[in-house]
């Protein structure tokens, strides 16, 4: 079962503190929704987790070992962090979501369903797509299924409803209820959109 424990975690920007001795353990098979005001730290600790930040005090443990002792690539190995901005490269649109991956057969068929289901086939009808040609909800339609796709054990979501409208929120939330039941899931949300399936709210 993968596990990410905090003990006493606090990380400040120069003199400021952001995260203040933060203490909580997660585990799979469950929803995490982070909560908390704008400025609050939920972002920096995202970025903590995925190695982006190392000069934190306290101690995170993922799987039982210390991040400081991991390095980046190994953490990226785990977790899959889907930002609020999602960059789009001028490519195709399945190597937007796929990245660098090989693609099998059988996600190839989930694929085509991903994309029908989020209403992305428009973008899949264009040779080449860029980050000029497609809307905010695209992007994060894009992002959200680079995190599906990514086969992560730990997905993280940073306001991942920012850009969509009520019926994208709706087919996002039924996914999510469904990959909580085999992957540690964290969301980062604003709003109540994800109370309901949550296995535990945690306010920063």
């Amino acid at each position: 079962m993968t596990t990410i424990e905090c003990k006493n975690l606090s990380f400040k920007y120069e003199q400021d503190y952001v995260l203040s001795n933060i203490d909580f353990k997660l585990k799979t098979n469950s929803l995490y929704v982070l909560k908390g005001d704008n400025g609050s730290g939920k972002t920096t600790l995202c970025k903590i987790l995925t190695g982006l930040y190392d000069n934190y005090e306290g101690e995170i443990y993922l799987e039982n070992r210390d991040i400081k002792k991991m390095n980046r690539d190994e953490l990226l190995n785990l977790i899959f962090y889907s930002a609020q901005l999602t960059p789009v490269f001028s490519d195709t649109l399945s190597n937007n979501i796929f990245l660098d991956s090989k693609i099998t057969k059988e996600q190839e068929n989930k694929y085509f369903k991903m994309i029908k289901f989020f209403s992305l086939d428009e973008l899949e009808e264009k040779e080449i797509i860029d980050d000029g040609s497609v809307s905010g909800g695209q992007k994060q339609k894009i992002g959200i299924l680079r995190a599906l796709f990514s086969n992560k054990e730990i997905l993280i979501f940073d306001e991942p409803t920012a850009n969509l409208d009520k019926q994208s929120i709706k087919k996002l939330v039924m996914i999510i209820k469904k990959l909580k039941e085999t992957k540690l899931i964290i969301v980062i949300s604003h709003d109540n959109t994800f109370d309901c399936i949550a296995s535990e709210i945690i306010k920063i």
